[in-house]
């Protein structure tokens, strides 16, 4: 990967195909390269070897991607589209075994790819018995009718010299490169092969006439802002806010304020991404260099003296490589004890999967897909949008008189400097283009005015338009990536709004605890509780169950997009039954409504959509807004119930039918609540778990049967029928291997000091999860979690022969 990433950063190449990656689905990451996307085909579990990736240009405007690999377990394809104004072009890469058994398949790929306009055919056919000068091949084999099939589309061949040279051996052409007009490649290069290769890498250009970039124009570089010059020049402006304007007036003001002191001393530049490993230095590029010297030279003259020559200077540069990364990655577990984050930066870039967005399908009974970025974010958005409620609450919620109400929230410059100057400055700015790194450099000059600007909006509960807007972020779930409805929206706001929400946030919470409003069934986004104290009471009243010979019934409630379907209307009831009334009441309530987000997919944005109803997810305010939202929950219910966040659980001890009909009505409640309330109840994923000895029976939603399952999955540890955490064991030592060796493959320097460093953060906490309510209650569990670290210890270098005790 060393001498692949090094090329690529010499040769800066749009387009990169690589045959025989022997790459598998257990593994689940591809080999990163930033600044293209990856197609990958795998061979079948079936048959070792094999696969093929294709990189491509993130900048390219891509219509459609391909990937299919036989199930004979002998051949694999790729392919993607690329727009241009000419109309598309077809980039295929193929790897054929030399005992393939699926010609027939790449036959047809070959076929189809070349009925477009414009296209380019890689990949390693083994085909060696043609001869491309004079078009001939012996009858009978693959070699002939590939040859035939290729003449008949109208492709050409532009390959002439061999590409398989084995040293030892006669050479031959096997890797090929069709296209529909030999003009189109040129300067082709035969380069070393990569480390121990037999194969040479080819290098071309080919020209597409009318390509179509997505736009990357160049963009301000916050990182190399003047900061000194920019507060010299914030001191001799005027911050004044003026109080009698309207509330736009006031922020626009302001804003444009900001913006002509930071623009003029931040430069513009484009993003010039570095392909080369950080441990490539010169001595090995010098030595890059010289191979590929004598390489060229054995080449053009066949001489034995050059190829040893060759064969010698190749083995120093992969020991030289070796031994550089292995330094480099000494030195950042050195570094790590006083700056840990250029490690864990490291250990992001090796280890990450990009996947991005798929193909979209336009709906769940249609075969047609979003291939654009604008077509998938205009498809998100609409989804969104659609999700929003617009029915009006059926009932009431009674107001506690005994509750005081909240008091008014005034902002001084003692409270808010510490927030502005402790912004982290590697947040992603929101829709006004606030940076967060600027606003803390300039904590102390704009805290005046920012304080002036929160009491008016405080006093007059309103907000300007910018603090409304939001863009939203599809973050995928589960399930099949192709689904829209698989994807929750992440709103991403503007900083400043964030701040005065923290203010805001800290005052309701003062109300709340000091009233002790919130129920203690809640144990989400509060302080002093957490997923793990919420599966210890279960855990707890479940075994005490069992333990005196009963059975209980637990009922696993999902809500659809519960946080999206929020009751504005409902939602000013429910803090006016907590006190929280006047003028925060009106702010929140200006907060909420007349809201509008669009959607970003790389950089590509969706038009504007309405927010109708919700609490945004991604602000400060949200989860705080819909614990007070679904509080009362817990008190209409006759069963033991937990929450965290929409989380919910119900479950009753049953000793006699009696029992199961409590339950069933504490579940037709519930369902009554939602529906008065504007939640819906998914019955689809809402299951049901009997704990115990094996009882027929089943629990109703609107006269629709509950699923019931023998384990579920609850806050992220999985719950057995037997309460035995095997199960649960099991996938969380999966879980662990694969964390294990995604580090040990990222690692060339896999030695004691970097195992003391990268497991505790990487892996263990991965073991140790909620370990206190999923104990593992049998030996061979006990096992299982430790064999992740017998294993690990045995991949560190010194370490492999030495007994486990």
């Amino acid at each position: 990967m060393s001498e692949l990433s090094l090329m690529v950063d010499d040769l800066n190449p749009d387009i990169i195909v690589i045959t025989e990656t022997w790459l598998t689905v257990d593994i689940d990451c591809s080999p990163v390269i930033s600044g293209y996307i990856c197609v990958r085909s795998d061979r079948v579990r079936s048959r070792k070897g094999g696969g093929i990736i294709l990189y491509i240009r993130d900048h390219f405007r891509i219509n459609s991607i391909i990937s299919e690999a036989h199930v004979s377990g002998t051949c694999e394809v790729v392919c993607c589209t690329i727009r241009s104004r000419n109309g598309l072009v077809t980039i295929g890469g193929i790897y054929r075994s030399p005992c393939c058994l699926a010609d027939d398949f790449i036959l047809k790929h070959v076929c189809s790819w070349s009925k477009a306009e414009c296209c380019l055919i890689v990949g390693d056919f083994n085909a060696p018995h043609i001869n491309w000068i004079e078009l001939t091949a012996p009858g009978g084999g693959f070699d002939s009718v590939l040859l035939s099939s290729i003449i008949q589309c109208a492709l050409v061949q532009c390959i002439v010299k061999p590409t398989h040279i084995d040293l030892e051996h006669n050479p031959s052409l096997i890797d090929l490169v069709l296209t529909h007009h030999s003009e189109d490649i040129v300067d082709i290069q035969h380069l070393p092969p990569l480390v121990n290769s037999d194969h040479v890498v080819l290098s071309f250009k080919f020209r597409i006439h009318g390509i179509e970039f997505a736009s990357a124009p160049p963009r301000p570089n916050i990182w190399r802002a003047n900061i000194p010059a920019i507060r010299d020049y914030a001191i001799s402006i005027d911050w004044s806010v003026d109080a009698d304007g309207s509330i736009d007036d006031a922020w626009n003001r302001f804003k444009s304020t900001f913006e002509s002191v930071t623009q003029p001393f931040i430069p513009w530049s484009a993003r010039k991404l570095s392909y080369c490993p950080p441990w490539i230095n010169k001595e090995t590029r010098k030595l890059l260099k010289r191979r590929k010297h004598f390489w060229d030279l054995f080449l053009s003259t066949g001489q034995a003296s050059f190829k040893c020559e060759y064969k010698k200077i190749r083995n120093i540069c992969k020991k030289t490589i070796a031994k550089s990364r292995t330094a480099y990655e000494r030195q950042l577990a050195y570094d790590s004890r006083t700056c840990p984050k250029c490690l864990f930066s490291y250990v992001k870039r090796r280890t990450k999967r990009s996947d991005g967005i798929p193909s979209l399908l336009l709906s769940k009974n249609s075969a047609l897909l979003a291939e654009s970025d604008l077509a998938k974010a205009e498809l998100f958005a609409n989804y969104f949008s659609e999700v929003y409620s617009t029915c009006s609450v059926t009932t009431t919620c009674p107001v506690d008189n005994e509750i005081p109400a909240i008091g008014p929230l005034h902002v001084t410059e003692d409270i808010f400097l510490p927030l502005i100057t402790n912004l982290k400055p590697c947040k992603i700015p929101g829709p006004d283009g606030l940076h967060p790194r600027l606003l803390s450099s300039l904590a102390d000059i704009i805290s005046r005015p920012l304080t002036m600007l929160f009491n008016m909006y405080l006093s007059q509960a309103q907000l300007p338009r910018d603090w409304k807007d939001a863009i939203v972020s599809p973050i995928f779930k589960d399930g099949q990536r192709r689904i829209v409805s698989n994807y929750r929206p992440v709103s991403l706001t503007s900083i400043v709004v964030k701040l005065l929400e923290k203010l805001i946030r800290a005052k309701l919470l003062s109300h709340i605890d000091s009233y002790n409003l919130l129920t203690p069934e809640q144990h989400g986004f509060r302080n002093k509780h957490s997923c793990l104290t919420n599966l210890l009471i279960a855990r707890e009243d479940w075994t005490a169950a069992l333990d005196n010979g009963q059975f209980v019934d637990v009922i696993f409630i999902d809500f659809s997009k519960a946080f999206d379907k929020v009751s504005h209307l409902g939602l000013m009831q429910k803090l006016s039954s907590f006190g929280i009334t006047g003028a925060i009441q009106e702010w929140i309530g200006s907060f909420l409504c007349d809201r509008r987000q669009r959607v970003i997919v790389n950089g590509t944005l969706s038009e504007w959509k309405p927010v109708k109803s919700g609490v945004p997810q991604g602000t400060i305010l949200g989860p705080l807004l819909f614990l007070l939202y679904i509080n009362e929950l817990p008190l209409l219910l006759k069963s033991s119930t937990l929450l965290f966040s929409d989380d919910v659980k119900i479950w009753r001890t049953i000793r006699n039918e009696i029992d199961r009909c409590y339950l069933q009505a504490d579940l037709d409640e519930l369902v009554r609540w939602a529906h008065d309330w504007g939640l819906e109840v998914n019955f689809r994923k809402s299951v049901f778990m009997h704990i115990g000895h094996d009882i027929s029976y089943h629990y109703t939603i609107n006269g629709t049967s509950l699923p019931r399952v023998h384990t579920h999955k609850d806050l992220g540890v999985i719950i057995s029928h037997d309460l035995k955490t095997t199960t649960h064991c099991s996938a969380v030592a999966s879980k662990g291997y694969r964390a294990l060796w995604s580090l040990r493959r990222a690692f060339k320097c896999f030695d004691e000091d970097m195992f003391r460093i990268l497991y505790p953060t990487y892996v263990r906490p991965h073991l140790e999860y909620c370990i206190q309510a999923a104990s593992p209650c049998l030996i061979k569990d006990t096992k299982s979690l430790e064999r992740v670290q017998r294993v690990g210890t045995k991949l560190v270098k010194g370490l492999s022969k030495l007994p486990y005790d």
